[in-house]
């Protein structure tokens, strides 16, 4: 008997904004993160997540005889991975920002985000044109390395205000 394997795709393209001829030299920054998340959420819980659960359940009723490959793009795993970081953010901001003035707080720490998320966009283009792509990408990764280490060193206080956690 002839096996057949099925491949899955997911692929998520950057949505552009609105780009006018008066935001020539103003703006460097042409995707809209807001309809990228929009999407991309909607899109993840129309069908990707009941996709994988139908291919799982499919898996567990044949007891692994019914075999599947899902490939993701680079493109789709960084979309993935920014709104899994700007919600943890978010939970962070929401948490740090507990008590007086907590608006004020943390319509501050949500501008520092936004500024957090423009710089590096703004010079992107610039430092992958100076190193090369190659060492562009691992200036990157390094980047991010650091950024995983300093969130495992952070520990945070449990809350015993009676939340029952």
């Amino acid at each position: 008997m002839k096996a057949i394997n099925f491949i899955f795709e997911i692929h998520q393209p950057f949505r552009l904004k609105r780009y006018r001829f008066f935001d020539i030299g103003n703006d460097h920054y042409y995707y809209d993160l807001f309809l990228n998340e929009d999407i991309v959420s909607r899109i993840a819980h129309q069908s990707y997540i009941p996709a994988a659960q139908t291919l799982l359940r499919m898996i567990e009723e044949t007891k692994g005889k019914f075999r599947c490959a899902i490939a993701v793009t680079g493109v789709a795993l960084e979309q993935f991975g920014y709104g899994l970081g700007f919600t943890a953010y978010s939970l962070f901001l929401v948490y740090f920002s507990k008590g007086e003035k907590s608006t004020s707080v943390f319509s501050i720490c949500t501008a520092v985000q936004a500024l957090g998320m423009m710089l590096p966009g703004m010079f992107a283009g610039k430092l992958a044109d100076m190193f090369g792509f190659l060492w562009f990408f691992v200036i990157v990764v390094a980047c991010c390395t650091v950024t995983f280490v300093v969130s495992a060193l952070v520990s945070l206080p449990r809350d015993t205000e009676g939340s029952g956690q």
